[in-house]
């Protein structure tokens, strides 16, 4: 399939879903593999470079600071270079970190690779979202075809649960470094996709494209409020997990599951549930996922076994990147189409801020008590308030003219 523009025929589903996958590649690059599947090495580095769970949250701290820094210039970016070169570019930093981390020890280097895969992993998130919001206007139903984007994640999570447990049981210890670069081969091969096979962007000259305007802050404030505790408080349970399980007793084989399990739930649920968002008004459909997200993440807490796990990892991942996609489609229904862009910017650096203070938060409270347990009871609480102050946002009124 050529990577060509909206058409101004109706499009089949195969190829809205063929194209919005494509996109969606963007953020399985920069957020399912070279964010998340960092838990998956973890312990292994931790072993290996005798990192305390403080300086192994400073990796995540570090990768949030870059995902903050990348969203302050996604916006410009994007008006500059448009989605999709913008999207490529993003997407190609973060592999191109992923492969720094696989050839150094060096702590201040891997944080600087960790910087660098932050910063192209938003700016692939907030291009390549923007590009998926233009796409989804052209179909029948916008929400639900959003929702086909956000599952990107979840591909990358899959694969990389699929492969990097196995392969570092096979190589034994110290292998995270040769983990990482098989990573970025697989995030090269990812990339492949994406440009063969996503959209060119829409004529800046054409209705609904117009770039440069801003969103207002003021009145989306609430939802800024509940996407930060969000951020602050899923990345301990994707951060630290595959250590907890690893301290309970767990095998490469329930890691590998468990991993896994998320990612299918997240595909599983992410576009039927955007639907569902799509017909919730103001901030609920985005207080209702992080509502799940907590649940999810404390299940295991409070069931330590197995059954707990597989329960946690199904709640916590049919909601968890349905988040996301609620953002975007509170943005969608609130603002201009102009200020599609600002929006999806604004709220990924409420999402950034979050994920800074998150792991070092975590990771200190967890050195200090000797354990994981109180630092993903904290990760819990911060997502339950998180999704009080997401359903009380109201529906929005100045801005949702012409959009």
């Amino acid at each position: 399939m050529t990577a060509r523009g909206v058409g101004q025929s109706p499009m089949s589903r195969g190829i809205i879903v063929s194209r919005m996958l494509a996109l969606a590649m963007a953020p399985a690059i920069g957020l399912g593999i070279a964010r998340f599947a960092y838990a998956l090495v973890l312990p292994d580095m931790r072993a290996s470079l005798a990192w305390s769970y403080a300086e192994a949250g400073w990796m995540n701290t570090i990768n949030a600071l870059g995902y903050l820094l990348g969203a302050l210039a996604a916006g410009r970016l994007t008006n500059l270079m448009g989605e999709r070169r913008s999207a490529i570019g993003g997407t190609l930093a973060a592999v191109i970190a992923m492969a720094l981390s696989g050839i150094t020890g060096n702590f201040a280097l891997l944080s600087l690779a960790r910087l660098a895969a932050g910063a192209g992993a938003a700016i692939a998130m907030v291009a390549g979202g923007t590009r998926a919001s233009q796409f989804a206007n052209h179909t029948p139903a916008p929400a639900r075809t959003l929702g086909v984007f956000y599952i990107g994640p979840s591909i990358g999570i899959l694969l990389s649960g699929a492969i990097v447990p196995g392969f570092l049981a096979a190589s034994g210890p110290g292998a995270w470094d040769s983990a990482w670069l098989l990573m970025a081969a697989l995030g090269a091969v990812l990339l492949l996709w994406f440009v063969i096979g996503a959209p060119l962007d829409e004529p800046r000259t054409s209705h609904g494209t117009r770039r440069g305007e801003n969103a207002e802050i003021r009145p989306m404030l609430l939802a800024l409020t509940s996407y930060f505790l969000f951020g602050a408080g899923y990345i301990a349970y994707m951060t630290f997990m595959i250590a907890w399980i690893r301290e309970i007793g767990g095998g490469v084989v329930l890691e590998s599951v468990f991993w896994c399990v998320i990612a299918i739930a997240a595909m599983a649920g992410t576009t039927p549930l955007s639907g569902v968002v799509g017909r919730m008004t103001g901030g609920r459909g985005l207080g209702a996922m992080i509502a799940l997200v907590g649940i999810g993440s404390g299940v295991p807490l409070v069931i330590p076994s197995t059954a707990g796990l597989m329960v946690s990892g199904v709640v916590f991942g049919m909601a968890f990147f349905t988040v996301v996609a609620a953002t975007t489609i509170f943005v969608r229904a609130n603002y201009r189409s102009e200020a599609w862009a600002s929006g999806i910017a604004i709220m990924t650096v409420s999402f950034s801020l979050g994920q800074v203070v998150g792991p070092v938060a975590i990771g200190v409270i967890s050195d200090a008590t000797g354990d994981l347990d109180a630092g993903l009871w904290l990760s819990a609480a911060l997502l339950l308030a998180g999704a009080i102050i997401g359903w009380l946002q109201p529906a929005l009124a100045v801005n949702r003219a012409e959009r």
